[in-house]
């Protein structure tokens, strides 16, 4: 049985569709490879706290092992820290900025202050503000706080050939453990794991609404500026609030005019790559007032309007209010985007998905088993619209609708997918590309699927393949379920599924839509 998914870019480049190119696992093991394969430094003498360096270095081999299994064995040079005044390993810091991004922890660095801003939904594994910072020139933040100080080495990256950061391993790891990331050490090997909470633990609270990206009234920023919108006059009017630039959260608050129907649709635009669509609602009066997450370091680019669907396309309506606002916080990691709503995916518009997951996954004890619980109840419960299909008249709808209606196409059960997992903040993406049957390599035409972190790895499965249809012409429960396309081989499931590979950065459709 095979699947489409209709094409749907808009004027404004709204949806293109593609992968985030490989497992975030490999990301993470490429990054941590290359820490320690750039070199480390060997030192002679302190100089006003940092370490001197030598001119010349010779390399020994070094062991990086993930999840218990060998992933690479660089070569790495020790040096003296200058703290203890013990041999101690160096590592570029850049690198390691990377391989954190891929999981979700952003961060800055201006050569002397490394600032890291954790993923929403996560706590530090102690009180930041108890920590003892130490000493030194070069400074770590968690959260704005600082919870490091130490020493570090000017040297030339041999991978680069540019001059970069080297910090010692030790304080690295210990600042990594504030973050829930487990490390040792052992002189010559460095395992890495990250240390995700049980999901029995997380499962009962409610769905934070900074995690999902829109947070209810418009609360404005003291010490804010007033923001700037160019308002149409015509379908929406924005109020004028006041917005503090050094945040990440914009205040938006204002009526639409008209008979308006349904959640209104705020896109915020960075680049071609880099576009959201929120979902916000509009009370019974027309009025609306939240509070959003600007994604995007630098200049957001924010529309508030209604949707507009023509034929199978998605965009926004031209009567509506614009507004350009700069964000000074680091850009939302992968693992930050995926648990953000949107107008398509907006788990937080009803608690009745939320409670729906909880019921759903009430037997799970990993995350792992609550990511595949979803995906069999979403296979034997939202039924697969053939006539949808068949008549090729795809109609968008939110995932609240899907539940609603109990039944949809592939984009719509790969939605309610992602609401249900992302409101137990488990990060989940829809990805959207080509189906191909894995016998014939016949190309069924455009797909979309899921890829859940389950605080290890991305667990990729399609539960709309998993359904196992005798008929293909009315809205009927499948005649059974399988796993044949939960968390199988990559190898094997990339046979019949291939991501867009037009944008890097994922599918703009979701987690934007």
């Amino acid at each position: 049985m095979s699947d489409l998914l209709r094409s749907t870019k808009s004027a404004t480049g709204l949806f293109g569709v593609a992968d985030l190119g490989g497992e975030l696992m490999k990301r993470w093991t490429a990054a941590l490879s290359a820490v320690l394969m750039s070199g480390l430094t060997l030192m002679t003498g302190l100089m006003h706290g940092e370490v001197a360096q030598a001119s010349a270095y010779s390399l020994s081999t070094k062991q990086i092992v993930w999840g218990g299994k060998t992933v690479s064995s660089p070569e790495g040079i020790a040096a003296i820290d200058p703290s203890t005044h013990k041999l101690t390993t160096y590592m570029p810091i850049w690198y390691v900025m990377q391989a954190l991004q891929s999981v979700g922890i952003t961060s800055g660095w201006d050569g002397t202050n490394w600032t890291m801003e954790m993923p929403y939904g996560d706590t530090p594994s102690v009180d930041l503000h108890t920590v003892n910072a130490g000493s030194g020139s070069k400074h770590f933040y968690i959260n704005g706080v600082n919870v490091q100080n130490v020493g570090g080495i000017v040297y030339q990256d041999p991978a680069s050939k540019q001059e970069t950061t080297y910090i010692p391993v030790w304080y690295v790891m210990k600042v990594l453990g504030y973050e829930n990331i487990v490390s040792h050490w052992s002189g010559a090997v460095w395992s890495l794991t990250p240390g995700p909470v049980p999901f029995s633990e997380n499962a009962a609270a409610e769905p934070s609404s900074v995690a999902a990206g829109v947070i209810p009234g418009a609360a404005s920023s003291t010490g804010g500026t007033m923001e700037s919108w160019q308002n149409s006059g015509q379908d929406v009017s924005i109020d004028n609030l006041s917005y503090n630039g050094a945040g990440n959260v914009l205040p938006i608050q204002g009526h639409v005019n008209g008979s308006h129907v349904g959640d209104i649709v705020v896109e915020v635009y960075a680049a071609d790559s880099e576009n959201w669509f929120y979902s916000v609602p509009v009370d019974s009066a027309g009025n609306f007032s939240s509070t959003i997450v600007l994604p995007y370091h630098g200049t957001n680019y924010v529309t508030v309007g209604d949707a507009s669907f023509a034929s199978d396309s998605f965009g926004l309506s031209q009567s509506a209010a614009y507004g350009e606002f700069n964000n000074l916080r680091p850009t939302l990691g992968p693992a930050q985007l995926a648990l953000l709503q949107s107008w398509m995916v907006n788990y937080n518009d009803a608690a009745s998905v939320h409670n729906l997951a909880v019921k759903i996954t009430a037997s799970a004890q990993t995350k792992d088993q609550a990511i595949r619980l979803v995906s069999n109840w979403v296979s034997q419960n939202v039924d697969y619209n053939f006539p949808e299909l068949n008549q090729n008249q795809f109609v968008w709808q939110q995932a609240t609708q899907t539940l609603n209606k109990g039944y949809g196409v592939c984009q719509d059960q790969a939605a309610v997918a992602a609401a249900l997992l992302r409101s137990l903040d488990i990060p989940t993406e829809v990805i959207g590309g080509e189906a191909y049957d894995p016998t014939t390599h016949q190309d069924l035409g455009t797909h979309a699927w899921n890829k859940a972190w389950d605080g290890i790895q991305w667990i990729t499965f399609d539960a709309c393949w998993d359904q196992n249809y005798t008929q293909t012409t009315s809205i009927a429960p499948p005649a059974s379920i399988s796993d044949d396309y939960f968390n199988i081989p990559a190898e094997l499931f990339n046979r019949s599924h291939v991501p867009d590979p037009t944008d890097p950065f994922g599918w703009a459709a979701n987690p934007r839509v």
